[in-house]
């Protein structure tokens, strides 16, 4: 069976835009119904945009639900009208609308695609890749969150990505942080903990002292959050107040864990 690829982009930044159509290689089959909205799919999409962009020391752009429905709406219209004619995008007016109810007010883009039989998303991100102007927007700097919307057919896989800045910023947990410790007075003690981020992350350990917290020390976590943290040896027994305090970045909110109350004891 011969397969077929289109695809475009948009990239909208005030009045500019951007639209290059292409043809691209075949891909392999996946069984998929008709009509479905495959989120597996749509997920692995972007983990494997975020895989390239991690090569390019880029942070991870953030899945951002809002996004994700857009983009499937219009892949769904999309399906609707089928292979002729122009593939097309949202209009510059919708697209800006439907960002800003998502809660971002930065720059926008979206790139879509098509294909027949239904490509891996291996197959689908390496395509977008493949073409400079795609490449530019999968690769930007610029954009923080991410939607992919995928629908299936009459055998064709219609994919539509939306990217967007400006976003507002996702609550940050921080997992692993003991709120209680006991520990030998003139040795460390190690926690693991994790704390949301999409890239390398600042966290700070602060020591409660004279009614205020005071860095103890700065650590940068892994991109996936992961961190060790130590708690430093102290020459007397007693009680010490510490936390994690993990600031604000571009797509997470600033946090601080609950207070850990260490035990000194000899």
């Amino acid at each position: 069976m011969r397969s077929t690829f289109r695809r475009r982009s948009l990239v909208v930044a005030l009045a500019a835009a951007l639209v290059v159509p292409l043809v691209a290689a075949p891909s392999a089959q996946a069984a998929v119904k008709d009509g479905a909205r495959p989120a597996s799919y749509e997920s692995s999409v972007v983990a494997r945009m975020n895989s390239a962009r991690a090569k390019e020391g880029l942070p991870a752009l953030l899945e951002l639900p809002a996004l994700r429905t857009d983009a499937r709406q219009w892949s769904a219209t999309r399906s609707k009208r089928g292979t002729s004619g122009r593939l097309a995008h949202q209009s510059m007016t919708v697209m800006k609308k439907d960002t800003r109810a998502a809660g971002c007010t930065g720059g926008y883009a979206e790139i879509v695609l098509w294909a027949s039989p239904m490509p891996s998303t291996a197959k689908v991100v390496s395509t977008y890749l493949g073409s400079a102007a795609h490449r530019r927007i999968v690769l930007s700097g610029r954009y923080t969150h991410v939607g992919s919307g995928t629908v299936v057919r009459g055998g064709v896989t219609y994919n539509t990505v939306r990217f967007a800045s400006g976003c507002a910023r996702t609550a940050t947990k921080v997992a692993g942080w003991a709120t209680k410790r006991t520990q030998t007075v003139g040795r460390t003690q190690k926690d693991a903990i994790t704390v949301s981020a999409v890239a390398p992350r600042k966290v700070y350990l602060q020591k409660r002292a004279g009614g205020r917290w005071t860095t103890v020390k700065k650590y940068t976590t892994s991109r996936t959050g992961r961190l060790v943290v130590t708690i430093p040896a102290r020459s007397k027994a007693g009680k010490v107040l510490y936390r994690v305090h993990a600031p604000k970045t571009a797509t997470h909110r600033a946090v601080s864990s609950g207070t850990k109350t260490v035990t000194y004891r000899r």
